[in-house]
């Protein structure tokens, strides 16, 4: 993430869930491209350190623990600032056209939530008004949310997401008819329903 640009200088904050009561979560004000595994810091589900190490836990704990609570299926929780998708945030243009295949798949709809103050158990309570119901999020002039079963998931939503920004982005120039027509969608849509209802879980690729 860091060698993409999706975490310049020490923004961004990255969390797994180990257990019931347990979150492994990014340190703040340290780069997430120099981190090793002792700066991680482990919390719990209220935020209280279980293993102080020295190290102040991201500010951004409260949004990670809130998602976690809205969301048991969720294991991994990564926030970033990559350049195409937090320009629609500040924009305030959600990403929501069905013009990829993968993206209408893998993550569905991504809605923009209204502006809450980063750090702040503010910005906690917005995302949870919409964490339940989609899979990506973009903060309104701050920065995009993906989350998923474990941690490889939510880094690939992650890195979709600011690929299917940068698609709209540049087809847009080129033409208006980007849109897959409402009955490819749906067909997609219905796969993957099956596919879940086969396993009987969210398919994680």
């Amino acid at each position: 993430m860091c060698v993409s640009g999706f975490t310049p200088a020490n923004n961004g904050n990255i969390s797994v869930r180990i257990s019931e009561n347990e979150v492994l979560i990014t340190p703040a004000g340290l780069s997430k491209g120099s981190l090793v595994p002792d700066a991680i810091c482990i919390v719990n589900m209220k935020g209280d350190d279980i293993f102080p190490n020295g190290n102040a836990k991201s500010s951004e704990t409260p949004t990670h623990l809130r998602i976690y609570m809205d969301r048991p299926d969720v294991k991994a929780v990564i926030h970033t600032h990559p350049p195409y998708a937090t320009a629609f945030a500040v924009a305030k243009i959600p990403l929501n056209k069905p013009i990829l295949p993968d993206v209408i798949f893998h993550i569905g709809d991504v809605p923009l939530v209204e502006y809450g103050m980063p750090s702040t158990e503010k910005l906690a309570d917005v995302v949870s008004k919409y964490d339940q119901k989609y899979n990506a999020l973009l903060l309104e002039n701050h920065g995009v949310l993906c989350y998923g079963g474990n941690l490889i998931n939510a880094l690939h939503r992650t890195e979709r997401l600011e690929y299917y920004a940068r698609t709209i982005f540049l087809s847009s120039k080129l033409s208006s008819n980007i849109e897959l027509h409402e009955n490819e969608v749906q067909k997609i849509v219905e796969m993957k329903e099956s596919l879940n209802n086969k396993t009987k879980k969210e398919i994680y690729f």
